[in-house]
């Protein structure tokens, strides 16, 4: 089972670089952009524990690609993520900052996810400071 399993990973990889080098569209290509700003915001999120500053770049990779693309929800996304990393870097005031960016952001863009997930870390930040 490990071998086959091995065997369809590098088949999906080969399949993935064979196809990067080739010519895509515009719409094709801006949809490329925003999964892979999402996944970095995974990225970023499963970093910004163990290793915060890496956390920290990937998030900033991330919001600077769903910008590039005008993708709101993604730049809202890797604010808050932003947010929650200067938040365990220790750095509350920046992270309440990130955070009140991707709150605002989330209004504009009438995302309830994100309105919801924005509160969420408010609260976290301001218990952080002892508020």
């Amino acid at each position: 089972m490990g071998l086959r399993d091995a065997s369809c990973r590098f088949y999906s990889w080969a399949i993935f670089f064979a196809k990067k080098g080739q010519s895509q569209d515009p719409a094709s290509q801006k949809e490329h952009d925003t999964l892979r700003a999402l996944r970095l915001v995974q990225l970023s999120a499963t970093y910004s524990q163990l290793a915060p500053d890496t956390g920290l770049v990937i998030a900033t990779k991330a919001l600077n690609l769903s910008r590039k693309n005008k993708f709101k929800s993604g730049e809202a996304l890797s604010l808050l993520q932003q947010g929650w990393t200067f938040s365990f870097l220790g750095n509350q005031a920046m992270a309440l900052e990130k955070v009140l960016e991707a709150f605002r952001l989330g209004e504009k863009i009438n995302d309830n996810e994100i309105i919801r997930d924005c509160l969420n870390g408010l609260g976290v930040i301001y218990k952080r400071e002892g508020d």
